[in-house]
């Protein structure tokens, strides 16, 4: 994961994995293990 906070005046998180596409697919189902923690800590954790 890189995370850059100085290329705009936002945060952009880069990851190598389409985490996306793997849960939709339905076929990786710890996506749904990994969402469940991820999201809230992009939402209120520090990063």
């Amino acid at each position: 994961m890189y995370i850059d906070t100085h290329s705009t005046s936002g945060k952009w998180i880069i990851t190598t994995l389409d985490l996306d596409f793997h849960y939709g697919s339905y076929f990786i189902p710890a996506t749904d293990w990994f969402f469940e923690g991820f999201f809230p800590y992009l939402a209120y954790g520090e990063i």
